[in-house]
C-alpha cells in the first residue's frame, strides 16, 4: 500500500471500509506530512491536531460498533479560513478578525460534518479572498506563488497534507491555485453549493470549490455539498464534442500553455473524440471587463464595515479596488450585470454542437516571488458565467513547474465534464490523479 498521507480521498475511503486502515492512522499521517513541511509550505492558517485525533477515534469507533456512517466517515478535510467554523477561529486572511470564533458552521461544513468528515483545520487565504497574499509557498517551488485565494488549500492537497480542501472562487480563486500548485480544482455551477456562512464579497460570483488529486475525489466531495448534482453512474458513453477555445486573450498565455492546449487537442482528436475551434474574438476581453466592474462594486459594498472598523488594517491593493468599487456608477454596474445575457447566449451558440470547452486555467507555470497570486485572466469570463470548470494538472514546464489545462461545461452538463476529465487525464497518463509535489510523497 502507499503511504497513507498519499491515499487518495476514494483509495483513503475503499481501505477504510474493508478495515486495512483506521481513520486515525490515516489522520496521524497527514499530521506527521504536516509536521515535516508546514515550516516551509505554510498552507494552514489554523490546525487542530488534539480536536481531529478526538474526532477520528470516535469515528473509528462508531464504524466498529455498526453505527450510521457518512460518505466521508473517517476522512481528513482541510476548510478554507473564510468560511466559517464554531470550533475553530476564522480570520478571513485578514489581521482585523485575528482569533475569531464564529457562533456557527458554514453550511458546506456542517455537511461535510454530516457525512463524517474529520475536519483537520483552516487553511491560509488570502486578505478577504481577493489578490493581497497570505504566508503559503508552493509546495512544488518554496519562493514561487501557490496561487490564490485558496492558497493554502491547494497547496496542503498538494504537499499530501490532506487529500481534500474546500476553497472558493470570485475571480480565479480555485482555478489558478489547482493550476499553480499542481492538483485538480473544481468550481461548480453557480448556485450548487450553499454559501450560507462563507464570507460575502461578491453576491454575483462567489462560488463554493473543491480541491483533490483525483477526479472521482472532487465527484465525491461535490456530491456531498451538491446532492442535486447528477449521479456520476450516468456519464455519457458518447463520443464527447470538445472545443478548443480561441479568443484575443489568448496572445497573453504563454508558449509552454499554448503548445500543451495545441498538444491535447491533437491527442483528443487522435483518441477519435471530435475536436473543433470556437473563436470568441473579443467577447472574452468584454466579459472579463464586466467581471471586474460586478467584482469591484459588490466587494467595495461587502467589505464596507471592515473598513470602517480598520481602514489601515486592510491592503493597499484592497483599498484600491474598493475605491475602484465606490466610483463606478450604477448605469455601469447595471450595465455589467445585463452583459452576462448577450455573453450567455453567444456561448450557446458556439457550443450549440460541443459538450466542453478546453482552455487554459493560467497564462503559465506559477510565476517565482510571493508578492503576487497570479493573473486570473483564463478564469473571469467563467466565473461571470457561473459554469461549471475544472482543472486538470496534465503537464510541467521546462522548470518542472506544473501546467494544466481548464475544461468547461454548460451547467447540467458536470457528467460530462467528469467523462471528459478523465479521458484527458488518461491520455495525459495521468489516470490516477496529480502526484503529490516532489520531495513529498
Amino acid at each position: 500500500m502507499k503511504p497513507l498521507h498519499s491515499l487518495s480521498a476514494t483509495e483513503a475511503l475503499s481501505n477504510l471500509v474493508t478495515g486495512r486502515i483506521s481513520s486515525e492512522a490515516l489522520v496521524l499521517a497527514c499530521l506527521q506530512q504536516i509536521a515535516r513541511h508546514e515550516p516551509q509550505i505554510r498552507a494552514w492558517q489554523h490546525l487542530d491536531a488534539q480536536a481531529a485525533l478526538h474526532a477520528c477515534r470516535a469515528s473509528d469507533a462508531m464504524r466498529a460498533s455498526g453505527g450510521s456512517i457518512g460518505k466521508l466517515h473517517g476522512l481528513p478535510v482541510a476548510i478554507k479560513d473564510n468560511m466559517d467554523t464554531a470550533d475553530m477561529p476564522t480570520t478571513y486572511g485578514s489581521p482585523l478578525y485575528a482569533g475569531h470564533l464564529p457562533v456557527r458552521d458554514a453550511a458546506v461544513v456542517s455537511m461535510l460534518r454530516a457525512e463524517g468528515a474529520i475536519i483537520l483545520g483552516k487553511t491560509v487565504s488570502t486578505e478577504f479572498a481577493y489578490f493581497t497574499p497570505g504566508p503559503t509557498h508552493n509546495p512544488h517551488r518554496p519562493g514561487y506563488t501557490p496561487g490564490g485565494s485558496s492558497s493554502g488549500s491547494a497547496a496542503a492537497v498538494a504537499a499530501g497534507m490532506v487529500p481534500l480542501a474546500l476553497g472558493t472562487q470570485t475571480n480565479g480563486s480555485v482555478i489558478r491555485p489547482a493550476a499553480f500548485c499542481g492538483v485538480l480544482g473544481y468550481k461548480p455551477a453557480a448556485g450548487l453549493i450553499a454559501r450560507d456562512g462563507v464570507l460575502d464579497t461578491s453576491h454575483t460570483l462567489d462560488q463554493v470549490g473543491c480541491f483533490a488529486r483525483t477526479v472521482d475525489d472532487l465527484e465525491l466531495l461535490a456530491h456531498c455539498l451538491a446532492p442535486t448534482l447528477t449521479d456520476r453512474s450516468v456519464e455519457t458513453t458518447a463520443r464527447l464534442r470538445i472545443a478548443i477555445l480561441n479568443s484575443e486573450l489568448l496572445s497573453h498565455a504563454e508558449d509552454g500553455t499554448r503548445a500543451l492546449l495545441q498538444r491535447t487537442s491533437e491527442q483528443l482528436a487522435n483518441a477519435g473524440l471530435s475536436v473543433s475551434q470556437i473563436d470568441l474574438g473579443p467577447w472574452h476581453a468584454y466579459a472579463n471587463q464586466a467581471h471586474r466592474t460586478i467584482m469591484q462594486s459588490e466587494m467595495a459594498q461587502a467589505l464596507a464595515p471592515e473598513r470602517v472598523r480598520g481602514e489601515t488594517q486592510l491592503s493597499p491593493a484592497l483599498l484600491e479596488l474598493m475605491n475602484a468599487g465606490d466610483n463606478t456608477s450604477a448605469v455601469a454596474y447595471l450595465d455589467a450585470l445585463r452583459a452576462r445575457g448577450p455573453l450567455q447566449e453567444r456561448m450557446d451558440q458556439l457550443l450549440a454542437s460541443h459538450d466542453v470547452m478546453l482552455m487554459p486555467s493560467a497564462p503559465g507555470a506559477a510565476p517565482e516571488g510571493l508578492g503576487s497570486t497570479g493573473s486570473p485572466l483564463f478564469c473571469s469570463m467563467i466565473s461571470l458565467l457561473g459554469w461549471p470548470a475544472m482543472h486538470l494538472p496534465t503537464s510541467e514546464d521546462a522548470q518542472g513547474l506544473p501546467l494544466g489545462l481548464q475544461l468547461v461545461a454548460r451547467p447540467g452538463d458536470e457528467a460530462k465534464l467528469g467523462t471528459a476529465a478523465r479521458q484527458i487525464m488518461q491520455l495525459a497518463g495521468r489516470p490516477d490523479g496529480a502526484p503529490l509535489a516532489a520531495g513529498m510523497a
